[in-house]
């Protein structure tokens, strides 16, 4: 439910502040308007707030979310339901591209004999099993972050539609919202993580500037073998530019395994 405000806290408040005072100063200034401009004048104080109001109900209607921030709704955990969640199609698809990498990695590793026989079959299994890992790999960083925070989580929501976004999940607890990207990387992929980092800028850059500034952004990394300090400091560095607050987190799938007494 939404609350009212007093203060500029969201972008009706503002868009009224615009319109109001566009209005009386446009008034206020008609008298002093050159006469031969003022009939040019007369009509765009008439025109303008009617082009406001017919832009402002089309927003209504067709991306209603975009006029509200956090902060108005009673309940944060309400404005985090107002996402779609994603389709089956999307989650199954969002990662291709980096399980695709790895499966490559791994499948050269094998020999020219078994490439000849197992070729399609054993690349099949591979890249089922990485797939396995990384939903298992997700599945236990928003265990480990529904303990920290003691919020409520909502999975796979999409945050734009053209094109089409989609956070892997966010929480809301007492002091706000996160939201969180859980990346799984091996050995042959540690090098792709300024891909997930812009990923996540592209996703930070879809939310209105409220929202930027109040929730809070988590990119987890989870892999099975130790980052290497010179990729990480580079990796920090990045994660400074962002327009807005990214926690960098990093996960050993082997302890968090142990952690929820997990077996593979």
């Amino acid at each position: 439910m939404v609350e009212k405000f007093g203060t500029v806290k969201n972008q009706l408040t503002i868009i009224a502040i615009f319109a109001g005072v566009a209005e009386i100063s446009g008034t206020g200034i008609l008298p002093f308007i050159a006469p031969n401009i003022q009939e040019l004048y007369v009509w765009f104080l008439m025109i303008f707030p009617f082009t406001l109001v017919v832009i402002f109900f089309a927003t209504l209607n067709l991306n209603h979310k975009v006029l509200y921030a956090p902060s108005d709704y009673k309940d944060e955990n309400n404005f985090v339901k107002s996402f779609e969640t994603a389709s089956p199609e999307d989650t199954f698809n969002k990662n291709n591209d980096e399980i695709d990498a790895m499966a490559s990695e791994e499948f050269k590793k094998l020999s020219k004999k078994e490439k000849k026989y197992t070729a399609i079959s054993y690349e099949r299994i591979i890249k089922n099993d990485i797939r396995a890992t990384y939903l298992l790999a997700e599945e236990l960083v928003f265990a480990k972050l529904q303990q920290e925070f003691n919020g409520v989580t909502q999975r796979e929501i999409v945050i734009n539609k053209n094109p089409r976004f989609v956070f892997d999940g966010a929480i809301t607890s007492p002091d706000g919202i996160k939201f969180i990207e859980v990346k799984y990387a091996r050995k042959s992929t540690m090098n792709r993580l300024n891909d997930s980092i812009r990923a996540m800028e592209k996703g930070i850059s879809y939310l209105d500037d409220t929202t930027k500034k109040k929730a809070k952004f988590i990119l987890a990394i989870v892999t099975e073998e130790e980052y290497p300090q010179t990729l990480l400091h580079k990796y920090f560095e990045r994660i400074k530019e962002l327009p807005a607050s990214v926690d960098l987190r990093l996960f050993k799938l082997s302890d968090l395994e142990k952690e929820f007494s997990v077996q593979r």
